[in-house]
């Protein structure tokens, strides 16, 4: 039994149970990737922004009968969202400039890389209705409208934002 109701059959290797795997938990909540999405520290180590390996990961999912469901080392929230590869692109990308200042010693150059993959996703109908369930900060999609004009990407992110106002954006270049 590894959790209530969750049995497994586990593995042994050298005389020693092996401990179930993170991918092996997330397998059993939603079997294929329109299902959900990596965030959080997990999302950053996967991605080789940051060297420390997640103690905890954390997993949207629209797979899940509760608002939040923790099996071992993983925690799943449930988001009613369909995660198609838009969706799942904007949701790790602002997810990343959420954590932007709190990734332990970040590798510029990966997240550069990253960037250049996941703008090319960036659909501004797709955020809206992200934005419309996740709410996100303004300082956050202040950052995010900086690195879209940056790449040379449309859109119309200044309709949440004020003029008037100045955000804090991260020294990201």
């Amino acid at each position: 039994m590894f959790q209530k109701d969750i049995f497994y059959l586990p593995r042994y290797r050298n005389g020693k149970r092996v401990n179930i795997r993170q991918y092996q938990i997330k397998s059993y909540v939603f079997s294929n990737n329109n299902h959900g999405v990596l965030v959080g520290d997990g999302l950053y180590y996967q991605l080789k922004l940051s060297k420390v390996i997640a103690k905890e990961y954390l997993d949207y999912t629209n797979q899940t009968d509760e608002q939040s469901k923790k099996i071992g080392n993983a925690r799943f929230l449930f988001f009613p969202f369909d995660f198609d590869p838009t969706t799942t692109s904007i949701i790790q990308l602002v997810d990343v400039l959420c954590g932007f200042h709190k990734i332990t010693n970040i590798d510029l150059t990966q997240f550069h890389k990253f960037l250049d993959s996941s703008v090319k996703m960036y659909d501004d109908i797709a955020f809206y209705e992200i934005h419309k369930i996740m709410k996100y900060p303004k300082h956050v999609i202040a950052f995010l409208k900086t690195i879209l004009d940056d790449l040379g990407i449309d859109n119309l992110l200044d309709k949440f934002l004020s003029a008037r106002s100045n955000y804090k954006i991260p020294d990201w270049k």
